[in-house]
């Protein structure tokens, strides 16, 4: 991906997964509706079908109605990580890829959904400059996104991973500007959502804009996580120094959270041998798993999450059912 010829950038990236009758909540471009244009709704790269739109419903639907017990992610996988410091994270529905940026802005490392090693460590065509922090995709416009702590935001091309803008986020008379970005993501209501460490709240800003249109307060202390669950308007945030999680919604209301990673609700037990350190955090699109790193472990390494289960009961939507053999989802 990062030493493709020109003639190879050039080559349009395979076509979203056909639709089909699973319905998956966490699916992209199956559960994402993109804007009206001309009277028809597009998604990733054409018209999205009804059925497909039928199932973005039942996804937000769906999820939205499920208990705060049941919106737990316990541990699915560890992850050997890159050698560098694993720091930013967006995934690529179109590609099926987790893309993994270093603090730095120098290097990054690619995974598949189920974390398996697609490409290894390689040096980014344009570094993206010191103080990497977030980065997310957009489904909307086909871009990747990432903020650096200086509150500047860059678009990437997501394959190519070469810088096609970038542009600092400011504040407005009623918003005070973020002091320090350590997350980003593009909302359903095709907003974008930033994380400030600084202030402990979420700021909001038109999609190509600098001023920012609202801010709320989050419970968790020193947010450096931010991501958006697909086809769905909740929000997780985390922190990396107690290792807590909550869920929000795009309004800015309290779904479940925050709880300490191990113990509470949101991310259930496993073997982490230290709780602080969180960086990365990335719901991965067509597995409903989510995926952060942890670079104050002693051993280095990123996490897949999934839910546990003793029964179907146990897996609402997004999962499909319940692997009593591995207890889970």
């Amino acid at each position: 991906i990062l030493g493709l010829r020109p003639a190879e950038l050039a080559l349009d990236p395979p076509p979203p997964r056909p639709f089909t009758s699973r319905l998956n909540c966490f699916s992209v471009p199956e559960c994402e509706a993109g804007p009206v244009r001309g009277g028809t709704t597009f998604g990733m790269r054409g018209r999205m079908n009804q059925r497909a739109l039928l199932s973005t419903l039942a996804c937000a639907v769906m999820w939205s109605a499920g208990s705060a017990s049941a919106q737990s992610f316990p541990l699915f996988r560890t992850v050997a990580a890159p050698a560098f410091t694993p720091q930013a994270s967006f995934y690529n529905p179109v590609r099926d890829e987790l893309v993994v940026i270093s603090f730095g802005g120098t290097d990054a490392q690619i995974y598949d959904s189920d974390g398996d090693l697609v490409r290894a460590t390689a040096a980014l065509p344009t570094p993206l400059g010191n103080l990497v922090d977030g980065a997310a995709y957009d489904s909307l416009s086909g871009v990747a996104l990432v903020v650096r702590q200086n509150c500047e935001l860059l678009e990437l091309d997501p394959v190519a991973l070469t810088i096609s803008s970038r542009r600092t986020l400011g504040g407005s008379a009623l918003v005070d500007p973020p002091t320090l970005c350590t997350g980003v993501d593009v909302g359903s209501d095709g907003l974008l959502y930033v994380a400030d460490y600084n202030s402990n709240r979420v700021v909001v800003y038109p999609r190509l804009g600098t001023t920012p249109l609202r801010a709320f307060p989050i419970a968790v202390a020193n947010v450096d996580n931010l991501s958006r669950a697909p086809g769905t308007d909740l929000i997780m945030v985390a922190n990396n120094s107690v290792g807590e999680f909550a869920l929000y919604r795009e309004a800015g209301t309290l779904v479940s959270g925050p709880s300490p990673l191990g113990t509470g609700i949101i991310l259930g037990d496993h073997t982490r041998t230290n709780s602080a350190g969180s960086d990365g955090l990335t719901f991965i699109g067509t597995s409903g798993r989510l995926w952060f790193c942890d670079h104050n472990d002693p051993v280095v390494s990123c996490y897949l999450q999934t839910r546990g289960c003793t029964g179907a009961a146990d897996c609402p939507l997004p999962f499909i059912g319940c692997n009593v053999a591995t207890g889970l989802c």
